[in-house]
C-alpha cells in the first residue's frame, strides 16, 4: 500500500540514499550503471525531486548499495512501520545481518520466480 508522502519524505529518501551511495564510494553516474537508471534519474531521487520513486527503481537501488530493500520502501511510502515490527516477528529475522537479509531476499525472489514458471508464466 502506498501512502502519500510529502516533500520532506522524498528528502530523507534521498539523503538516505546519497549517504549509502557515498559510503559505497559511487558516484551518481555509477550508481546508475549499476541500477539501470540514468545518473539524473539518481540526482533527482537524492534531491528529492521524484514525488513517488518506482518501487523496482528502489529495490534496485538497494541492491547496488547492499541495503535492505524494505528501508527504501518505508521511506518511500510504500510501507509503514507497523509493516516492519510484524516482518521482524518471524522467528530469528532480526538476528540475521544486512547480507543475510539480501541473501534472503534473494532467495525469496527466486521462489516467487519459480512459483511465476510454474503457473504458466514466462521468463
Amino acid at each position: 500500500m502506498y501512502t502519500a508522502h510529502g516533500d520532506d519524505s522524498m528528502q530523507d529518501l534521498g539523503r538516505y540514499i546519497k549517504e549509502h551511495r557515498k559510503q559505497r564510494g559511487f558516484t551518481q553516474k555509477q550508481l546508475g550503471l549499476q541500477c539501470g537508471l540514468s545518473d539524473a534519474t539518481i540526482q533527482r531521487l537524492e534531491g528529492g525531486l521524484i514525488s513517488r520513486p518506482a518501487c523496482n527503481n528502489l529495490c534496485k537501488i538497494a541492491d547496488a548499495l547492499n541495503i535492505r530493500r524494505f528501508h527504501l520502501l518505508r521511506l518511500a511510502g510504500y510501507a509503514a512501520e507497523e509493516d516492519i515490527s510484524s516482518f521482524q516477528n518471524i522467528h530469528g529475522l532480526a538476528d540475521l545481518s544486512d547480507e543475510d537479509m539480501n541473501e534472503l531476499q534473494l532467495f525469496i525472489d527466486f521462489l516467487l520466480y519459480r512459483k511465476h514458471l510454474q503457473k504458466g508464466g514466462t521468463e
